[in-house]
């Protein structure tokens, strides 16, 4: 059966037959209908073997076929599509970008091996990224991976790291958020202090105490509110 044959070719049929590799060969298709109804297809297929195949596609010159991979890759919901996504995040279409983050949250915690990995790459807008999907994650398996983020050499990846530690609230994060209100950065002090004050860990009372005398008034701001978080909880009167 030739490619061209697909448009008239009942396509249900062809999702029965699970006929993966016809499907991913009219991926190549000159067509744009035929490719959408294959993309579709291998979306509601969700055979993992499809994945590199669309993952080829997802920056396609068409910003409908775009727009359609990565739709098919969050039904299909596989690893391996977790920094090519992340990279998607960043296309001129809004609406691609839109799609890709859709298709990270469809992804969720299967993904969280390929996050890991991500804090390491490169692009600090890939470890970035990677930081912020582990924090929704509330994973505790990353804690320690985000620990060492908050030494990275970018101040908004270490600022997220900071964040991402308070929504996954592990204790294991407490010293390593303390140290990091002595940071050089005035957003990674800002964003850990913030951290420290919505876990409402104690320990962290002095620390940001002092803060309330920092250079900068954002700092001092984030200082007052995290303190003010503490003794609404009675644990400090100021």
């Amino acid at each position: 059966m030739g490619l061209f044959s697909l448009g008239k070719k009942n396509i249900e049929k062809l999702i029965a037959e699970k006929d993966i590799n016809f499907l991913v060969d009219a991926l190549n298709s000159k067509n744009n209908d035929i490719r959408i109804k294959a993309i579709d297809a291998l979306a509601e297929i969700k055979d993992k073997k499809a994945v590199y195949p669309l993952l080829e596609f997802l920056n396609d010159e068409e910003l409908i076929i775009k727009f359609k991979v990565a739709e098919a890759l969050g039904e299909i919901r596989d690893e391996k599509a977790v920094l090519p996504l992340i990279k998607a995040l960043k296309d001129v279409e809004d609406s691609v970008a839109i799609k890709a983050d859709i298709a990270l949250k469809n992804i969720g915690n299967l993904g969280l091996h390929s996050y890991i990995q991500a804090l390491n790459d490169d692009d600090e807008f890939v470890r970035r990224k990677a930081v912020e999907f582990i924090g929704e994650l509330r994973e505790e398996k990353a804690v320690e991976h985000i620990m060492e983020s908050l030494k990275d050499n970018n101040r908004y990846v270490c600022g997220r790291a900071a964040e991402a530690l308070g929504e996954i609230n592990d204790k294991r994060a407490v010293d390593p958020l303390i140290k990091a209100l002595e940071d050089n950065d005035v957003f990674v002090r800002r964003k850990a202090t913030e951290t420290l004050g919505k876990i409402k860990e104690k320990k962290a009372i002095d620390s940001i105490n002092k803060l309330l005398n920092d250079e900068d008034w954002r700092v001092q701001e984030a200082a007052r509110k995290a303190l003010k978080e503490l003794t609404d909880d009675g644990i400090i009167e100021l």
